[in-house]
């Protein structure tokens, strides 16, 4: 079973915070669809919502780690590649599998949420708080360019 949204994820910055739930929220869709027998396409389709989203959400992210001179802002941005390398993997073998591995997607965010969210984003939020007067509302908006392309996974874009 997908994480659920619960007060204990909030990391102190409402954007990111909000990305997250967002997050969440197409996982376990992702996960109703499959229970509810929903077609291939319907699952097809949440499973690009989902990595859409994951990698605006990256964007934001890093553009906010930019402005504040984040320390680990290298780091950070590994683990990004890093988690858009393995959802890419997913969204491929689920073209394969035709919605067969909706379960142990499930899994790999549950570890994300556990390791990445409560550990390196609860890093950013802090200190994104601690340097609050450096960082204005301007930081948070969507680029030109929605997403960054180079950053989608190519089963991701080619199912886009």
């Amino acid at each position: 079973m997908c994480v659920r949204w619960q007060e204990s994820l909030i990391v102190g910055h409402p954007r990111i915070d909000e990305d997250h739930r967002r997050i969440l929220e197409l996982a376990n869709r992702l996960e109703r669809a499959v229970a509810s027998g929903q077609g291939h396409e319907v699952i097809g389709a949440v499973f690009c919502d989902l990595a859409d989203y994951v990698v605006r959400h990256f964007s934001l992210e890093e553009r906010l780690m930019e402005r504040t001179s984040f320390p680990g802002a290298a780091e950070h941005r590994l683990e990004h590649d890093a988690f858009l390398r393995q959802l890419g993997d997913l969204v491929e073998r689920n073209e394969i599998t035709k919605g067969g591995i909706v379960h142990e997607t499930c899994e790999f965010l549950n570890d994300w949420v556990a390791s990445h969210v409560m550990g390196s984003d609860q890093a950013l939020a802090d200190f994104i708080v601690a340097h609050n007067g450096k960082v204005s509302r301007a930081s948070e908006a969507e680029p030109a360019n929605e997403t960054e392309d180079r950053r989608l996974p190519k089963a991701v874009a080619e199912t886009a």
